[in-house]
């Protein structure tokens, strides 16, 4: 799932009191709307991947889309499931998109543990 985080629209408003040698004109409020830059959005290409045991390091495509015209980091974090730590090869990572890259990777290292489950 994508959680983004972004700076919401905002408003101001502006006031005019007090002319001095006129008289006050209408409207004399006048608001100021604050647009937020689009934002990114990083995420998964899917939230399921299926791979062999025996695969070895795999690369967990994750993209990026909004605005790529500046670099974005993400960390990738692996918490465990059924599997632990004889499955796999934890490799803390900051993936880094450069700009105006829309695709990159978090790697993992499964191991072939061998074991039979029952």
């Amino acid at each position: 799932k994508v959680y983004p985080v972004r700076e919401g629209t905002e408003v101001l408003s502006i006031r005019m009191k007090e002319p001095y040698k006129g008289q006050m004109g209408t409207p004399n409020v006048a608001q100021v709307i604050l647009k937020a830059k689009q934002g990114v959005t990083i995420g998964f290409k899917s939230d399921t991947f299926v791979v062999q045991e025996t695969q070895g390091l795999i690369h967990v495509p994750i993209y990026r889309r909004g605005n790529i015209a500046t670099n974005s980091t993400v960390s990738c974090i692996l918490h465990t499931g059924t599997a632990n730590s004889s499955d796999f090869v934890i490799i803390p990572q900051l993936v880094v998109f450069p700009i105006n890259s829309t695709q990159e990777a978090c790697s993992v290292r499964i191991l072939n543990d061998d074991k039979r489950r029952n």
